[in-house]
């Protein structure tokens, strides 16, 4: 469980601080798959969305068996 929160705490901090980390880098800002345009941070953020969903379904099946 630690260490899905501490990738999920990773993913988020890297959404927020995306320019300064990313951009000293040269890691571009919008990439444009099937001709839309994305940002990094969507894709950071849709990392976290999934991660997020780890513990949740791990805590509802624990509760299950007991």
């Amino acid at each position: 469980m630690r260490i899905l929160a501490i990738g999920t705490l990773a993913s988020i901090v890297a959404a927020w601080f995306g320019g300064e980390v990313f951009d000293s880098i040269v890691i571009p800002g919008i990439w444009f798959p099937f001709g839309i345009g994305v940002s990094r941070t969507q894709y950071l953020y849709a990392m976290a969305v999934r991660l997020l969903g780890f513990p949740g379904v791990r805590t509802l099946g624990s509760q299950e068996k007991a």
